[in-house]
C-alpha cells in the first residue's frame, strides 16, 4: 500500500484566525471577548463536510487524507496542538464539524472516526512503520492507544504475518490488548508490593538495633544522654511512620 498522494483543498484562512486561541483549561469560563475569538468560520466547516461526504470510511488511504485535512486546515498542522486541551478557533470547529456529521445521516463520518483519522494520519506521517503498509484500518485503530512501542510493532507484525490458514483477526488483536494490559497492571502491582516489603524489612531491622542499643545504653548512659538519645529515637521513629504513610496511603 503506496502512502496517499492526495491533494486536499483545504481551504484558506487569514493567518489571524490561525493564531486565535486561548491557554485556559477547557473547564475555565471565557470573556466575552473570548468567546468571539473562537467562534468557528462557517465557511471552512461548511467545506469540511463536503470534503467528508466525497471520502469513505473503510478506505484507509482516505481516511488518512481526512486526517491530514482536519489537521492542516483547523489545527496547523500540529498533532501536539490538536492533543492539546487548548481551546482554540480550529477545536471548536472541529466539534462543529462532529456536530454536523451526525445530523447528516448520509456522511457516515462520527467523532470517533474523525479522530481517529488524525491520529492515523499523524503516527504513518511521524513515526511511519513497515506494518502501517500491510495490516488492516480496524486493527491499526486498536494499536492506536498501546504506547509501548515495541508491544504495538510484535502486535502489528503477528497481523501482518497473518496468513488464511493462520489468521489473526481484529478481536484476537483486542484479546492480546487486554492480557498485555492486565500483565502489566499485575507488574506494577508486583513492583509496589516488593517495595513495601522492602520498607518493612528495614523498619523492623531498625526497630530491633534501636532496641538493643537502648537497652544497652541504659547501663551506660546518664540521665541527659539517655534523654538525648531518646529524642533522637522518637525522631527516628517518626521517619518510620512518615515511610509507612508513603507506601501505604491506607494508614
Amino acid at each position: 500500500m503506496a502512502r496517499s498522494t492526495t491533494q486536499n483543498p483545504t481551504p484558506k484562512s487569514s493567518s489571524t484566525s490561525r493564531r486565535k486561541e486561548t491557554n485556559k483549561p477547557r473547564n475555565q469560563s471565557l470573556t466575552r471577548e473570548e468567546q468571539e475569538s473562537l467562534i468557528p468560520d462557517e465557511k471552512q466547516v461548511d467545506a469540511a463536510v463536503e470534503f467528508l461526504k466525497q471520502k469513505e470510511t473503510d478506505n484507509l488511504l482516505q481516511i488518512r487524507d481526512v486526517g491530514k485535512y482536519l489537521l492542516d486546515t483547523f489545527y496547523q498542522g500540529d498533532i501536539s496542538l490538536y492533543r492539546s486541551k487548548t481551546r482554540t478557533q480550529g477545536s471548536h470547529a472541529f466539534n462543529l464539524i462532529c456536530k454536523r456529521c451526525n445530523e447528516i445521516n448520509q456522511i457516515g463520518w462520527r467523532e470517533r472516526m474523525l479522530r481517529n483519522s488524525i491520529e492515523l494520519y499523524a503516527e504513518y506521517m511521524n513515526d511511519h512503520r513497515p506494518w502501517m503498509d500491510k495490516i488492516s484500518m480496524s486493527h491499526q485503530i486498536s494499536l492506536l492507544p498501546v504506547k509501548d512501542q515495541m508491544k504495538r510493532d510484535k502486535l502489528a507484525n503477528k497481523a501482518a504475518d497473518a496468513t488464511p490458514e493462520n489468521p489473526y483477526s481484529r478481536n484476537d488483536l483486542n484479546h492480546d490488548i487486554r492480557v498485555w494490559r492486565q500483565e502489566q497492571k499485575q507488574q506494577e502491582a508486583g513492583t509496589t508490593d516488593s517495595t513495601r516489603h522492602s520498607v518493612e524489612d528495614w523498619k523492623n531491622r531498625i526497630k530491633k538495633r534501636l532496641e538493643a542499643q537502648l537497652n544497652e545504653a541504659a547501663e551506660q548512659l546518664s540521665p541527659t544522654e539517655m534523654d538525648n538519645l531518646f529524642n533522637q529515637v522518637i525522631e527516628v521513629v517518626r521517619a518510620i511512620q512518615k515511610t509507612e504513610t508513603l507506601t501505604n496511603p491506607q494508614l
